[in-house]
């Protein structure tokens, strides 16, 4: 970025709280000049964004653009985030203790959605924020008077962006990270009425980390991005140990399909193909028992389940009705105390 008269600019934003629309054009004029924006120039443009307190939209605009091309693309590993990176954006968005600004927290959850991968706490720094709109009925997620306890429709929507965006270390789908934040979300608005969405959301996700860690596979970028779909999916009975078992019978059904075998051929194909299911069932239902031990650490921490465990107890039984036996003792004895 070409030179600018740094301190007279923020000098007036710190006196005034605005930065005005020709600012903004100036500023975007000299950005685009060469296309680039050092560190330098980085903590100057977080050093404006700190001081404006009446919001401009251009202004808005300009510090997401401009940030996220300086995180994401100007920095190696170019389209990715890196640790240091990270560090650095952490603390420039945390200096006061947590996120100042609705634009500064659009920030956030755009890095996230733009970048390949991300380290897993810049996704749970944007699940944080949603946790504490809920605890306290105010902060950046929050419009006009609302109860604490209760997720909306809104924030319901920020934490979709988020785990449809993070791609994580090595891409996983849902990491145990966000996991826990969700869960750390539903113990906030557990015994209240809230966005419908939730319960779904809650489950489809915390089941696609089970997902995950049964499969013992990294999901790739494109595959993680595919979340959408199936997030948004309504059920159809299919349970994660349907999808861990097709994943393992691949063969066996190549096998199946060759209608050109007779007599014993055919017949051993489907017996091993049997077989085949019968161990993927075990090995599924299993789970591991660091997973399971973690699920039923997490479950039902205020004495029942809460709507959207329940959701996800029925999400996990969908298609084979059965769940690890010290999970469905925790179920039992939750359902019992209810």
């Amino acid at each position: 970025m070409p030179s600018v008269d740094k301190r007279s600019l923020l000098d007036r934003v710190s006196a005034t709280g605005r930065i005005e629309p020709e600012d903004v054009r100036a500023l975007r004029g000299l950005h685009y000049a060469d296309g680039l924006v050092d560190p330098a120039e980085a903590d100057f443009v977080f050093d404006l964004e700190q001081r404006v307190r009446e919001v401009v939209p251009d202004w808005s605009d300009f510090f997401v653009e401009a940030m996220t091309d300086h995180v994401v693309m100007q920095t190696e590993p170019h389209g990715y985030v890196g640790g240091e990176t990270a560090q650095w954006l952490i603390g420039r968005l945390n200096e006061d203790g947590r996120i100042r600004s609705e634009t500064e927290l659009e920030l956030l959850v755009r890095i996230v959605e733009t970048a390949r991968a991300v380290p897993f706490r810049l996704s749970a720094m944007a699940l944080e924020e949603v946790r504490r709109a809920v605890v306290d009925g105010s902060g950046l997620t929050r419009h006009g008077a609302l109860a604490p306890g209760q997720i909306t429709m809104a924030e319901v929507a920020l934490v979709r962006r988020v785990l449809y965006g993070a791609g994580g270390e090595g891409g996983v789908a849902v990491s145990r990270e966000e996991a826990e934040a969700l869960f750390d979300i539903d113990d906030a608005v557990e015994h209240t009425d809230n966005a419908e969405t939730w319960a779904t959301l809650f489950a489809k996700a915390v089941g696609n980390y089970l997902m995950a860690a049964v499969l013992h596979e990294t999901p790739s970028r494109e595959d993680a991005l595919r979340r959408q779909a199936w997030l948004d999916a309504p059920d159809d009975g299919a349970s994660f140990l349907d999808r861990f078992v097709d994943g393992l019978t691949g063969i066996g059904n190549l096998i199946e399909g060759l209608t050109q075998s007779l007599g014993d051929k055919v017949e051993r194909a489907h017996r091993e193909t049997n077989a085949r299911r019968a161990r993927a069932i075990e090995e599924a239902e299993r789970l591991s028992d660091g997973e399971v031990d973690w699920l039923v650490a997490r479950m039902g921490r205020n004495g029942r389940l809460s709507r959207a465990e329940m959701a996800l107890v029925e999400f996990l039984r969908s298609g084979h009705g059965r769940l690890p036996v010290p999970v469905e003792a925790v179920v039992a004895r939750l359902e019992r105390a209810a």
